[in-house]
């Protein structure tokens, strides 16, 4: 054995040491309807792999579609890559889910695409509940307007803030989201500094994470501006719903229970459908944290 084959050989172990073993993919049905009526059809869109690691979209849609199939006389229609091939999937849909990378750094956001926000327009007039997590409402340019509509705020990609750092979470507001949170602790990637309807009418905040200093976390209970809001409900004036949570950076931090709560019971609720007095239920195999997981792909760039 050379001296080179040598270093060769001790170069990729070395790297091996940093290069996380991954659970095997699940095998899911795309884009499936159900012929039942009565089921509460909920459509989860998971965005694209775009570049950093930890943004694994699709994991962690699969990971919420078993979550969410933990609530009797629910239909999940999973569909990957940002958009439906069908877009009559849509159709009498209870919830609608958003789960991917903002319009930023070049990166094209799905609802960017003409033509697709009208086609999200269509049914959320119909009545669907509309859920975005982490960067899935942020979208630049002019259909900022209609998603300010639809979710109660957006995204300002001049004047917004993200990052990373520590927030313990000690009290929850009174609302069905929260039913069967915990206190917890939790460094997170957040998007703050949000642009809201005026007079906040319809918004109800749920979680706030201001800006921790150096190493200490900050308590999100020190905060009621709305500049720190992190997680919110808003109830359009046509009655439909939607919740909003710019956490969830990672889908590794469904570890924690109550981000389980917070997710699952956000999405139910922006369906219209009852959630427990414990919280829906959440039961987590942790080697599904490990399942789906994407390569790092480079960004969608406008062309």
């Amino acid at each position: 054995m050379t001296t080179r084959f040598k270093l060769v050989l001790l170069a990729l172990l070395a790297l091996s040491a940093f290069i996380p073993l991954y659970g095997e993919d699940d095998t899911i049905a795309l884009e499936q309807d159900s012929s039942d009526p009565k089921l509460a059809k909920i459509v989860l869109i998971a965005g694209n792999q775009a570049g950093n690691i930890l943004h694994q979209y699709w994991a962690g849609t699969v990971l919420i579609s078993k979550l969410l199939r933990q609530t009797p006389g629910i239909h999940v229609v999973v569909v990957r890559g940002g958009w439906p091939k069908n877009p009559a999937i849509f159709d009498n849909a209870k919830a609608i889910v958003l789960y991917m990378e903002g319009g930023e750094d070049g990166t094209v956001h799905p609802l960017s695409v003409p033509g697709r926000m009208d086609v999200l327009q269509k049914a959320i007039e119909a009545g669907a509940g509309l859920v975005t997590l982490h960067k899935g409402g942020a979208v630049p340019g002019e259909p900022a307007q209609k998603m300010m509509q639809w979710q109660g705020a957006v995204y300002d990609f001049k004047s917004s803030n993200k990052g990373h750092w520590t927030v313990a979470f000690q009290t929850f507001p009174q609302q069905p989201i929260t039913r069967g949170m915990k206190p917890f602790k939790l460094n997170d990637g957040y998007c703050v500094g949000l642009n809201f309807i005026p007079e906040m009418k319809g918004v109800t905040p749920l979680l706030y994470a201001p800006k921790a200093k150096g190493n200490l976390p900050s308590i999100a209970e020190s905060s009621t501006d709305s500049k720190d809001i992190t997680a919110w409900t808003y109830e359009r004036p046509d009655g439909g719903r939607a919740f909003c949570f710019t956490g969830l950076h990672s889908h590794r931090y469904m570890a924690e229970e109550s981000i389980r709560k917070l997710v699952i019971n956000g999405i139910l609720w922006a369906a219209k459908i009852e959630i427990p007095a414990d919280g829906a239920k959440a039961e987590l195999d942790p080697a599904d944290l490990e399942k789906n997981i994407e390569v790092p792909q480079a960004k969608d760039k406008k062309k």
